[in-house]
């Protein structure tokens, strides 16, 4: 007997730009994307970059924050994951990757308020608890930066029977910016990505409707909407997921890596449950010129050069980053297989950090599920040599 259902399709626009005199528009609503400067203690200058996203009963409270700061000083981006306490309280957990041995490790955590006037001020305190300084941060739009909104969309089902629950579950949060004159053709392009995500994702659910026999003339791709996103990421009640009480989820969050000097990086993360032993997750990213929207290619950035010297320099940069010894290689036995890594354009995935061009390899890429995402960086003054005359990266090298 059917207990119960719903059905919902929820979108919650939430504007977290600034306005051109730099103040917020919407000090905290539910999904944002900010880049905040500051200090702990009373010299030590940072910035972070912070993203948000709904709750969606993951806790108490009603944010879940990712995002990452750096010392001004260094520039090197340490990892932030974190929530909201408390009303309108935030405890954020910074990690590093201390390598292979050594894993994950915890180096310290931000507990704080989020203040009426849109700064957040509280207290850092060290990895091991014995080290307490105190810190503020206020919301500033980085020099050629673009307005950045972010719309936060959910649709789901879930159904009660005798013999058990059944459910559905798409969410995302959608990146939109403003400001810059390229933005029309960003949001396009971030748009359009989300549609071609659920799409793929509603045929491996079996839901996408059988196509015709007859010959259709070839349309004009029409330029995607959030109704276009939010009518591809319906999700729809399933008979067969209902007969066999599955449980299935697919969530698309997006943030912002780099947002500066006329150059947007924006991430990607789909995760999905369609049974198994766990989810399967896949980071994606973006980079424009915001000046003209067009997104910003190897070739256009780097000499031909560098990809030919990316192989050599990766495993430097990973043989120092898993705390391998001199004598040790890096490979199966230190959990990592390279082998098959091919250095070229739309073959290996790459980003831009406040820290340098990064390279990211998705699980099971050339690790395992439980080692998660493998990175390293190329700092920007590194970078130097191989950047072409007109890339417009030489403003980031130090």
């Amino acid at each position: 007997m059917r207990l119960a259902l719903l059905l919902s399709l929820l979108l919650t626009t939430a504007t977290t730009g600034f306005s051109q005199e730099g103040e917020p528009e919407d000090m905290w609503p539910e999904a944002f994307s900010r880049q905040y400067k500051g200090t702990i203690g009373e010299k030590l200058a940072i910035q972070m970059q912070l993203d948000c996203e709904p709750a969606r009963g993951l806790h108490g409270g009603n944010y879940v924050f990712s995002g990452q700061y750096w010392y001004e000083s260094k520039g090197t981006p340490i990892t932030l994951w974190g929530s909201d306490a408390g009303w309108h309280e935030i405890k954020l957990d910074e990690q590093i990757y201390a390598g292979t041995k050594k894993g994950y490790e915890q180096t310290g955590s931000f507990s704080g308020k989020l203040n009426d006037d849109g700064t957040i001020s509280g207290t850092w305190t060290d990895g091991e608890g014995k080290k307490k300084l105190p810190f503020k941060l206020t919301p500033f739009p980085p020099s050629g930066s673009a307005k950045v909104k972010v719309h936060a969309l959910e649709s789901s089902w879930q159904e009660r029977t005798a013999k058990g629950l059944s459910s559905l579950e798409h969410t995302a949060t959608i990146v939109e910016v403003s400001g810059v004159k390229g933005a029309e053709k960003i949001n396009q392009t971030l748009r359009q990505s989300a549609v071609e995500t659920f799409k793929e994702a509603e045929a491996e659910e079996g839901q996408a409707p059988e196509e015709s026999t007859k010959k259709k003339k070839p349309e004009k791709p029409k330029p995607a909407t959030l109704e276009d996103i939010s009518k591809a990421m319906l999700a729809e009640r399933d008979d067969d997921m209902i007969a066999n009480h599955e449980k299935w989820s697919l969530n698309y969050i997006s943030g912002v890596r780099l947002n500066a000097n006329g150059v947007l990086c924006t991430e990607h993360v789909t995760s999905d449950y369609m049974g198994g032993a766990h989810p399967n997750s896949a980071t994606e990213f973006h980079t424009f010129n915001t000046n003209t929207g067009a997104e910003l290619t190897l070739a256009t950035l780097f000499k031909p050069e560098f990809l030919k010297a990316l192989p050599k320099i990766g495993v430097e940069k990973l043989h120092k980053a898993e705390g391998l010894a001199p004598n040790e290689e890096i490979g199966p036995d230190a959990g990592l297989s390279l082998g098959d890594v091919e250095y070229e354009e739309g073959k290996f995935t790459w980003f831009l950090s406040p820290g340098g061009f990064v390279v990211h390899f998705n699980p099971y890429e050339v690790s395992s599920y439980a080692r998660g995402n493998v990175q390293y960086t190329v700092p920007w003054v590194e970078l130097k040599p191989w950047l072409t005359e007109k890339s417009p990266l030489h403003i980031f090298v130090p």
